[in-house]
């Protein structure tokens, strides 16, 4: 019966389609389940999964880019023009741009930030996003480069991973390179067959990745500028292709350069170019040992005596794992070519396509770029002037000077390894016949590299925050009171120790209240700043009241670090002047009520005003 034969064979092939839809289902599922359960686990390191408003570090770095990731998110909604001139380091309109402004991870804040009052919620939400995105990145970068799902699983896991996210732990916009995969995958596409869809796509993918920071847009421009000369075909100058690649150029340049004009401003009014200047003259450094060493943190470096400490700039460990498969994806790479070669005859199991030896090109590419970049602007051992620092001489590139940490372009090597890494996978997965053969390698490969690298000794463990009492007594006299308040926060710890992060935590409990804020802490200060600060923290002398008039402070803020004896003095300074009024607030706190107009003219003295020469 032919008919029933047809039905039988016809019903046949479905049910066989439909389970390998449900197997690879299951196997994405399976995927994605182990990236999150990772990225949870590395997470713990940082925050406490019980309390999403607790974070490692309080303070410094994570206080400044928390206080940035909450002003730009709230500024997006409310007054978009003022995007830049935060509430801090007042009266500096551009305080913004002393950091980097975050824009994209600040639209995913957004909701966090509405819908929650807690501080550090939507912080650590972004790191563990960055975690999660980078394995589905690495994943889907391997996967389209060797056709083999096992080989992506590892590139995810790499590139997530890798201790440079550790190292970075403190700055979220360094460590937010999650969508630098997405945006090479998509290049790729685009190049190979344009349509309206991949210019979007490759558009959307580089702008988010480079409104994180300008660090990321210099690294992720360099790195689709090597993707797309190795992937370079003469077929692909006609103007039909043009249509495609033009508006991806345009969107990209049109979204990204108007940024560049606050920073462009802040190396005028701040001290930003010294940085330049120092980094120029001295040069930063990097070795291949730099690459090799275990930090501190991990097994590996505990067993070293001197193993680098975590926040080293040149604290840059790869891995052994990704450095063999690396060295196995070249290897494997020459021999392919090498049909003589009898040790590697079995890599015909391997898809190899004339597109293989472009990635592996530009996977070399990267890692000698890389390099040569994360040496700096000058050779720290002939002297020369290196690449970049002719690149910073551009026209139109000047912002390039502010980027003190060149060792960050070691993100290309890491991009370069990861290629190599996954090539090299790909090599040793398809010599194993059986499915569960390949998990295990597979299992084994990650398996080693995450003991390799996981933090297991860190200076710092994750805590629940509170806001200063202080802070939440200027949120309550701002309900009472109209207007936008400045305060001024004492101590000053800039003249208590030599580095000052404390100074950070002021900038970010200031988020419950939006006053304008005096304090401040970045890589580089406003001109005037410090000179303001000096004169703050000689109160109550005639100078530091001089300095309240003229910066119209209404509140003081006497925090419980502040010295005693230094307490006492202004205390009763304060009580004993009409235009002053002490609010104990706590048990060892005062908040200090100032009514600057009613300082008498003979208490203050002519000044410069804050920048003046």
């Amino acid at each position: 019966m032919p008919g029933v034969k047809n039905r039988l064979t016809t019903w046949t092939r479905r049910a066989a389609a439909s389970g390998g839809r449900v197997g690879t289902a299951a196997s994405h599922a399976a995927i994605h389940g182990v990236f999150l359960i990772l990225s949870v686990v590395f997470c713990s390191r940082f925050f406490l999964l019980s309390d999403l408003d607790s974070h490692a570090i309080v303070e410094g770095d994570p206080a400044l880019m928390n206080w940035t990731l909450q002003w730009v998110s709230r500024a997006l909604y409310t007054e978009p023009l003022n995007l830049f001139n935060g509430n801090t380091f007042h009266p500096y309109p551009n305080s913004v741009a002393l950091t980097d402004h975050m824009l994209s991870l600040a639209l995913i804040n957004i909701p966090f930030q509405m819908l929650s009052g807690s501080t550090w919620l939507g912080y650590n939400f972004l790191i563990f996003l960055a975690y999660y995105l980078s394995c589905v990145g690495g994943y889907w970068l391997v996967r389209e480069v060797t056709g083999s799902r096992h080989a992506g699983v590892w590139a995810g896991i790499f590139w997530a991973f890798m201790f440079f996210r550790v190292h970075h732990i403190g700055h979220l916009q360094i460590l937010s390179y999650q969508w630098m995969p997405f945006t090479v995958v998509a290049l790729v596409r685009l190049l190979r067959s344009p349509t309206p869809g991949r210019t979007l796509a490759f558009s959307l993918f580089f702008v988010l990745q480079a409104l994180v920071s300008w660090y990321l847009a210099v690294i992720s421009t360099v790195l689709v500028s090597v993707v797309a000369l190795s992937h370079f075909k003469p077929t692909y100058l006609t103007l039909t292709r043009g249509r495609y690649y033009a508006p991806a150029l345009v969107l990209c340049a049109a979204t990204i350069l108007p940024f560049a004009a606050p920073y462009t401003l802040s190396f005028e009014n701040t001290y930003l170019g010294d940085r330049y200047a120092q980094s120029a003259t001295i040069g930063d450094s990097v070795s291949l040992s730099d690459y090799l060493i275990p930090p501190a943190a991990t097994f590996l470096g505990q067993l070293l005596e001197n193993s680098p400490w975590i926040w080293e700039e040149n604290t840059l460990f790869v891995g052994y794992v990704p450095l063999a498969l690396a060295l196995t994806g070249l290897i494997a790479s020459v021999a392919r070519y090498r049909t003589a070669s009898v040790a590697f005859a079995r890599l015909n199991r391997v898809p190899w396509t004339p597109a293989t030896a472009r990635w592996v090109a530009a996977g070399v590419s990267l890692v000698l770029i890389g390099f040569v970049l994360a040496k700096g602007f000058v050779s720290h051992v002939w002297e020369i002037k290196l690449p970049l620092f002719y690149l910073a001489e551009v026209p139109g590139l000047g912002f390039i000077r502010g980027m003190r940490a060149p060792q960050r372009f070691s993100l290309l090597i890491y991009f370069g390894i990861t290629l190599l890494s996954g090539i090299g996978a790909a090599v040793l997965v398809a010599q194993a016949k059986k499915l569960a053969s390949r998990i295990a390698l597979t299992a084994v490969f990650s398996l080693v590299f995450l003991a390799e690298v996981y933090p297991y000794q860190l200076p710092i463990s994750p805590q629940p925050y509170e806001v200063s009492q202080l802070d939440r007594a200027i949120a309550s006299y701002r309900l009472r009171t109209p207007g936008t308040p400045v305060v001024l926060h004492l101590p000053i710890f800039y003249f208590l120790m030599d580095y000052a992060p404390p100074e950070a935590a002021y900038m970010l409990d200031s988020t419950i209240h939006w006053s304008r804020v005096v304090n401040g802490f970045s890589g580089a200060n406003p001109r005037g700043f410090m000179e303001n600060m000096e004169a703050f923290d000689s109160l109550p002398s005639q100078r530091g009241v001089t300095k309240l008039t003229e910066l119209e402070v209404d509140l003081v803020a006497m925090h419980q670090a502040l010295p005693e004896n230094k307490r006492r003095e202004l205390i009763a300074h304060f009580s004993d002047v009409p235009w002053a009024t002490v609010v104990t607030v706590g048990n060892d706190e005062h908040l200090v009520l100032i009514d600057w107009k009613r300082i008498p003219p003979q208490l203050t003295e002519s000044l410069p005003s804050p920048g003046a020469p």
